[in-house]
């Protein structure tokens, strides 16, 4: 691990906020992923019925905005990847790192906005690695078409981009996002997810990785507006997103069988939901629970 961690960032395993605020050497994702496993341990007391789960929740929001407080860059107006020996700040920043600040909330308004500019911008806004690339250190095979920027390393972690818009932003800017980057494999006849962005298909290290099919999940619930909220996928709610699209649909597989689903922007709404699924279909104030096996096509 430690010839892989460039020599001005530490890995800070105590992971509370005094560590980010005291220590020389801070890294961003590794306590980023601390916000995430203390609120993690906070509903798993509570789920005990274990004391303590209010300490973990105080101790995950105290490091958030430490994080916030000590990692952010105000020049380049983006959470840094962490800081040098002296204590600094280092040049970099990390469009991962910003994406989990947006899905962790812990940053404030003025700064969501920026770390969601600079998630979204094209490549070479701000100065983040030896390319001037916004994605990983393999910046250099980025694709170079201005008109369809890529700024993240890899189709997983654009993936992340993606969430991080739908929960902040519109619809539409996420389909745009989404459109400008994947689209782009389309384009050249993919049929798999490369390892990462690359200046063309034929140049892609690995042309079939799955954690870039983390897409697929985020089609289902955020442009169909579909998802699972009981173990099992007993229950489903479907909530079609309002945007520009003139229809989506898509299926879910689950352990009781596939649901399948369809919105019109007239409002017309197909589903199928087999034996055992509940799905609940919220549209605008209203919501509607319907009980499988049932079969609509309005």
């Amino acid at each position: 691990m430690g010839n892989q961690v460039p020599r001005f960032l530490r890995y800070d395993l105590t992971l509370t906020a005094s560590s980010v605020e005291k220590l020389e050497q801070v890294e961003a994702a590794a306590n980023l992923l601390g916000v995430q496993a203390w609120r993690g341990v906070a509903k798993l007391r509570e789920f005990l019925g274990a004391p303590g789960a209010n300490d973990a929740r105080d101790a995950a929001d105290s490091l958030g905005r430490a994080i916030s407080r000590r990692l952010w860059h105000p020049r380049h107006r983006a959470l840094s990847q962490g800081t040098r020996a002296d204590g600094s700040l280092c040049d970099f920043c990390s469009q991962i790192d910003n994406t989990l600040a947006l899905l962790l909330g812990i940053l404030p308004d003025e700064r969501r906005n920026e770390a969601l500019r600079f998630c979204r911008g094209p490549s070479g806004l701000w100065p983040t690695n030896r390319s001037g690339w916004q994605g990983g250190s393999i910046g250099e095979r980025v694709r170079h078409d201005p008109r369809l920027p890529i700024v993240a390393g890899s189709p997983g972690l654009s993936d992340l981009c993606a969430r991080a818009i739908f929960a902040q932003q519109t619809a539409d800017d996420g389909i745009d996002y989404i459109r400008r980057h994947y689209g782009q494999m389309l384009d050249e006849n993919s049929e798999t997810f490369s390892e990462c962005w690359s200046t063309s298909a034929d140049e892609a290290t690995c042309k079939s990785q799955d954690w870039g099919g983390a897409l697929a999940a985020t089609l289902i619930e955020e442009v169909v507006g579909l998802r699972p909220v009981a173990h099992g996928c007993g229950r489903l709610v479907w909530r079609p997103p309002a945007c520009r699209l003139t229809y989506a649909e898509g299926r879910l597989d689950t352990p009781l069988g596939p649901v399948s689903v369809r919105w019109e922007a007239g409002g017309a709404l197909r589903y199928d939901v087999p034996e055992g699924v509940s799905l609940e279909i919220r549209t605008g104030t209203e919501a509607v629970m319907v009980h499988g096996p049932s079969h609509v096509n309005t």
